[in-house]
């Protein structure tokens, strides 16, 4: 995961695509040169795992990966030529004398296997296609793999007669072509882009992570189409429009005129049975034999018209069948069935009158099985002893790093992993991608699949090393403030429900209403509501009717404060809640310092940006002599899914130290001068948007939900006796100088100061 403190990637474009029609197409074959820079913080495929095993895809080992990877070519290798023949692509290098055969690759990703030195590509459209070739030689029972031509771009250009292609007139290489299953629409690669969201008639429709998507679902009519690329390796997402403005005309008269949906293929059927999965397909007899591909990926080579697919998670999993006719001098590959989709239950037939896209959803088994927030296909399972994850593949992908509780973890070469060193608790994973390195860029690294918890309670085992709290941490602290939340509406007399200030004062370009119920119980919404043991702020779009209540901000939600109630200096404050998930929420637990005036301290024992869902932050704010805002950095406490479950967040404020804790274990520390002496209360809300969080999206569900079970403040019996600690932040501290840089000079690291301006609120400077 990437915190506040990443910086912007530098975007560069890679090739420049031509696109277009099939159709007496024009032909031209380059050489390319691209590059790309790798700003993840996160370590290196080399750096974080210098020894990798063999790859199980194709043989190739650590030191294949980094020297390929290394590659500083700027053209085609000498003698790999490709040219455009009719509606094909011829390609051809120069032949190796030790090869068995050779593996050609398209756009990054194994495209077929031939065992002589060209290749006639016959599926292809109006685009740019990026060739490399790996040759293969095979001595006993061992087989080499080695890279022997790369580097070479083909150009498929459409003929200016053709009617059934567009083009964007603002974003070039954002193309449209009209094909008899649907619309086909690509763009130029964002080199800094996580993926991509497809908006259609001005509306989201769907994502992808590759720079192409076939839109089955049209009929005669005229469609728009933009494209938003995300990046998540920034926190949080980053959303940046890429390709604007492409108009494509689906029409009868012009020979256009579709049927939604695929052609199913007759008598290709599966079915699950136990751990394995039996699929078969209709004879083929022209056929040598067949490739099957497993959610767009090659997955084995079968001479029957069945195989049996072992191992298999609960989870659905896509076939296709390409057929394969070794009698002529190059060998022939064409597709005899596509369109089925298997999951834990019964048979699954393509019926020969409509798609084949069936699926059975997976029994759930007793909460063994686990599926991402995030990423659709990114799923988990708990086994007898051991986990097993396994995600979508990525077109571009040569291999996968897993993430564990934030830290890299190993490297795998399919999309399944099994997690053996597993004990009864949580496990939080992400899986980032990385590519070829093609045509002497870098190899970059991306992420692919967030969002999957699986919790383990089954194993029976205990993790020995994992870090306890410390059952002595309030041995000389009592119970001074609490609620439990065990009623049916909120205590008025424990909470406000506004901030001082009111609630016509918008602070950090925020989207929310608070709405003040207690002086406003008939305002119309109440964003507090109780299931027996916890107190729910609930965030929902603001109705209509609402609208003019609420100074017209987009959503309404709700905080608690215990100005009027209770106040104070030094003690213990925890709170025990589960987060709500989604893009654009905000949820904390703070405190702010009773008078206005002078320091105006703050401290955020916890803040949470909903679409970061295995990260909290914890932060320190004041205003110095000269009333500048200084802030320590937001430190994240990253590791698990705080949306999962109830965790406890505390802080722990004595004379020049506050100390935060999540699940009683110590998590930061801050030592300073400045750290407040006067009086301060308890805040907890759900704030929406404003600069941090961003605003919410189509991904973001409603109502949110910021669940409480408790808060608590324990203050010590006897006086502090202990001496000021000193954590390495705070060397001003025998100078009697503050070492908490001013927020200004630390921008993107620290969550906003949760106070009005002195021009929004001059009541609350008074010693100005």
């Amino acid at each position: 995961m990437k915190y506040m403190n990443i910086s912007m990637q530098n975007y560069i474009d890679r090739l420049n695509r031509g696109v277009s029609s099939l159709l007496g197409c024009a032909v031209l074959v380059i050489t390319l040169a691209g590059c790309s820079e790798n700003t993840d913080s996160r370590p290196s495929l080399s750096a974080a795992n210098p020894e990798l095993s063999e790859a199980a895809s194709g043989g190739e080992t650590s030191q294949d990966l980094l020297s390929d990877a290394s590659s500083s070519s700027t053209q085609a290798t000498a003698g790999f030529e490709g040219e455009v023949i009719g509606e094909n692509i011829r390609i051809r290098w120069k032949k190796d004398s030790d090869a068995t055969g050779y593996n050609v690759y398209r756009q990054g990703e194994y495209h077929a296997t031939v065992f002589t030195n060209s290749f006639l590509d016959k599926d292809i459209h109006a685009r740019d296609y990026s060739y490399h070739i790996t040759a293969f030689e095979k001595n006993g029972q061992d087989t080499r793999y080695y890279t022997i031509a790369r580097g070479l771009v083909v150009s498929v250009k459409p003929s200016s007669a053709s009617s059934g292609y567009f083009r964007s007139a603002v974003t070039s290489g954002f193309v449209g072509e009209v094909l008899d299953t649907g619309v086909l629409v690509s763009w130029t690669a964002d080199v800094g882009a996580t993926g991509y969201n497809v908006y259609r008639q001005g509306k989201y429709h769907a994502t992808v992570f590759e720079t192409e998507f076939h839109d089955a679902g049209v009929s005669d009519g005229n469609y728009t189409y933009e494209i938003i690329a995300f990046d998540k390796s920034r926190r949080p997402t980053r959303y940046y429009p890429i390709a604007e403005e492409l108009h494509v005309s689906v029409s009868a008269q012009g020979g256009q005129s579709l049927n939604a949906g695929s052609t199913a293929t007759e008598q290709f059927v599966g079915t699950r049975q136990g751990d394995n999965i039996v699929i078969s397909w209709k004879k083929d007899s022209g056929a040598t034999g067949y490739n099957v591909y497993r959610d767009g990926e090659y997955h084995a080579t079968v001479f029957e018209t069945e195989f049996k697919d072992s191992n298999v998670a609960a989870r659905d999993y896509a076939y296709e069948i390409t057929a394969f006719d070794k009698s002529g001098r190059e060998t022939r590959f064409y597709k005899i069935a596509e369109g089925l989709t298997v999951s834990a239950g019964a048979a699954v037939e393509a019926d020969s009158g409509g798609t084949s896209n069936k699926s059975v959803v997976a029994e759930n088994d007793n909460g063994q099985h686990f599926k991402s927030l995030t990423t659709p296909g990114f799923v988990g399972e708990v086994l007898d002893d051991s986990i097993r994850i396994s995600w979508k593949k990525d077109p571009d992908a040569r291999g996968y790093n897993v993430y564990r509780q934030a830290e890299y973890y190993t490297t795998v070469f399919s999309t399944e992993f099994h997690d053996t060193d597993v004990y009864d608790q949580d496990y939080y994973y992400e899986i980032q991608a990385f590519d070829h390195g093609m045509n002497g860029a870098d190899v970059r690294y991306y992420y692919i699949a967030t969002g999957l918890t699986v919790s383990a309670r089954t194993l029976g085992r205990t993790d020995p090393n994992r870090p306890k709290a410390n059952d002595e941490l309030l041995k000389d602290y009592e119970l001074v403030f609490a609620d439990e939340f065990n009623g049916s509406s909120l205590d008025t007399s424990k909470w406000n429900t506004s901030f001082l200030w009111g609630t016509d004062l918008i602070i950090n370009n925020e989207e929310q209403y608070y709405v003040d119920i207690a002086n406003e119980p008939d305002f119309g919404f109440n964003p507090f509501s109780f299931d027996g043991n916890n107190l729910i702020i609930n965030t929902i779009k603001t109705p209509p009717a609402l609208a003019g209540k609420s100074l017209g901000q987009p959503y309404l939600s709700g905080i608690i404060t215990s100005y009027d109630a209770f106040k104070f200096t030094y003690g213990y404050a925890e709170a025990r809640v589960k987060m709500t998930h989604g893009r654009g929420y905000w949820p904390a637990f703070w405190l702010l310092n009773a008078y206005y005036g002078g320091a105006d301290p703050e401290i955020d024992i916890m803040e949470f940006i909903g679409d970061n869902q295995d990260v909290v932050y914890h932060t320190f704010h004041y205003h110095d002599e000269n009333g500048k805002l200084r802030s320590t950095q937001s430190q994240p406490t990253p590791g698990i899914d705080y949306t999962a479950d109830f965790h406890t967040f505390a802080a722990e404020w004595k004379p020049g130290s506050i100390i935060f804790f999540v699940d009683g274990i110590e998590v930061h520390r801050i030592t300073d001068p400045e750290v407040p002496t006067q009086q301060m209360y308890l805040l907890a809300n759900t704030a929406v948007g404003g600069w941090w969080a961003g605003s919410p999206d189509d991904t973001t569900t409603f109502p949110g939900k910021y669940m409480i079970d408790y808060i608590r403040v324990y203050q010590k019996a006897s006086l502090f006796s202990d001496a000021m600690l000193d954590d390495g932040m705070s060397s001003g501290l025998s100078g009697g100088e503050s070492a908490i840089p001013y927020a200004d000079d630390i921008p993107g690291q620290a969550s906003p100061n949760h106070r009005p301006t002195r021009e929004q609120w001059p009541e609350g400077y008074p010693y100005d």
